[in-house]
């Protein structure tokens, strides 16, 4: 950022704040001589050197991980975006086109960005739009993509979240600094020179006048304007819409943020990388061959590994794609490991699901232990992911089924409560109510309905004679109505503990 004019930030203020702060170290650092890889540790700094791929790109079956994550700047920040964790606007552009030619054709891009500066924003925002038109491309954040963050994941269609994710904070800033009193302090004057009257205005060197004050704020609002024109076309809502609801600096959680329109729905990393899979999978069921990406980028090939629910959840924590496949099982297992994975049951989750047919143990169940560079392999993979595909079909069948038995259920619940109440009312005690009966277990309820019914039984036998009956002393007999009491006082006492 330009120190000699005020600079607008499409971001929050902390964002910012961030940023400067790392400006300020990194200056100090290089005007020392100290490079980046000095800082870094010597692992690290010969990855760096090994590295194909672009520092923010990781790609996972097929699909192009980008992470974006700190203040985001124009231009490209290099190694020191890594190391202080911020980014340039070109850097995602430049881990796209990595991505791209490690033949990506699924792009996620994964937002932790409190927002970033306006100049070098619109380019971003044309190329990632350009890409969402060519490419699958989704957003996802479980953290925050705010202001400019809002602004470039809403451009790349389908928008994820978290239940707490933060979404919003649409508008923008201006810091304008001023170094008039510190001057004295330091013995100095500054005297600003114009050839045109609005020329620096804003200068840190003199008093802030009105009139800069003023052309200042119009440019700010000016971006504004901008800014609310991209949600607009972005989320495809209307503009005073946009302008009145969403464009006032708000900062919202996801299930806000889905009735604003920013957001799509919430789901976990996990349920994406693993959507995306099939998605893959079903595309190309007919060319197998492709389903990597052929050739020696060493980078690409590391991550040839199987896809397994524990590798997905990795994934989704945070763990770099190439750290989270390190234990992951390879073609290079030998067949006595295989025989043994697949007799101590340890595949892939999917084949455990008990609406699965079975499988012959040495056959297909295998399929999802290993995979690789082969095509053998390959194959095996795809035939895994096409079996999640019918499994997630299963699925659904069976959710259909058990939404239907849970409508019955609830209505035979009712009619049980009911009966129980006549029964209460018919030997001379005092119902419960619907509701308290409703919220017992339905095995609760049958059985107590099922003692109110013999106690009922016994006080009023079918073709029988309806009489008080007497012992010899001469005393009614109280049984069923001491039964019945008991009964309702089950009843009460298992209501109680609901209401607690």
């Amino acid at each position: 950022m330009d120190k000699k004019i005020m600079s607008t930030w499409m971001g929050t203020e902390e964002s910012l704040e961030v940023y400067l702060s790392i400006r300020e170290k990194q200056e100090q650092l290089e005007a020392k001589g100290v490079s980046v890889l000095d800082l870094l540790a010597n692992d690290d700094a010969a990855e760096l050197d090994e590295e194909e791929l672009h520092w923010m790109l990781e790609v996972f079956n097929n699909i192009g991980i980008i992470r974006i994550s700190g203040p985001m700047v124009k231009g490209t920040t290099g190694y020191w975006g890594r190391y202080f964790g911020y980014c340039g606007y070109n850097d995602i552009i430049d881990a796209a086109e990595s991505a791209k030619g490690a033949g990506c054709e699924t792009f996620l891009f994964i937002w932790d960005t409190g927002g970033g500066s306006v100049e070098g924003l619109e380019e971003a925002s044309d190329y990632l739009r350009d890409l969402a038109a060519n490419y699958d491309t989704t957003s996802f954040t479980a953290s925050k993509a705010l202001s400019a963050g809002c602004w470039l994941s809403t451009c790349l269609g389908e928008m994820y979240g978290t239940p707490m994710s933060s979404h919003g904070s649409v508008g923008v800033i201006g810091i304008h600094r001023e170094f008039t009193e510190a001057a004295k302090m330091w013995g100095e004057k500054f005297t600003v020179f114009r050839s045109a009257p609005h020329k620096a205005l804003g200068s840190p060197y003199e008093k802030l006048s009105e009139e800069a004050s003023k052309v200042l704020t119009e440019d700010i609002l000016k971006s504004h304007e901008f800014f609310v024109d991209a949600v607009t076309a972005n989320c495809k809502l209307p503009r005073e819409f946009v302008a009145e609801n969403i464009a006032t600096g708000d900062v919202w959680y996801a299930q806000e943020a889905i009735e604003k329109g920013l957001l799509t729905g919430i789901k976990t990393l996990q349920e994406l990388l693993i959507d995306k899979s099939l998605k893959i999978a079903e595309n190309e069921s007919n060319d197998t061959n492709n389903f990597y990406p052929q050739g020696n980028n060493m980078a690409t090939n590391k991550l040839t590994k199987s896809i397994t629910s524990a590798v997905a959840a990795a994934i989704a924590a945070g763990v770099p794609v190439k750290d989270a496949l390190v234990n992951a099982p390879t073609a290079e297992a030998d067949t006595e490991t295989d025989e043994n994975t697949t007799q101590s049951g340890e595949q892939h989750e999917t084949s455990a699901d008990a609406n699965s047919t079975e499988k012959d143990t040495t056959g297909e169940s295998n399929t999802g232990n290993n995979s690789a560079n082969s095509v053998g392999n390959t194959e095996s993979l795809s035939s895994l992911i096409s079996e999640l595909v019918s499994v997630k079909v299963a699925l659904a069948n069976e959710q259909a089924k058990n939404s239907n038995m849970a409508a019955s259920h609830d209505g035979m619940k009712k009619v049980v409560a009911v009966a129980f109440q006549r029964a209460q009312v018919a030997m001379g005690g005092s119902p419960a109510s619907e509701s308290d009966l409703m919220a017992l277990d339905a095995s609760v309820l049958l059985s107590q309905y099922a003692a109110a019914d013999a106690a009922l039984a016994k006080r009023f036998p079918v073709g029988g004679r309806v009489s008080e009956v007497t012992d010899e002393s001469g005393e009614e007999d109280k049984s069923a109505n001491t039964s019945m009491q008991s009964l309702n006082e089950e009843v009460l006492l298992n209501c109680a503990k609901i209401g607690k």
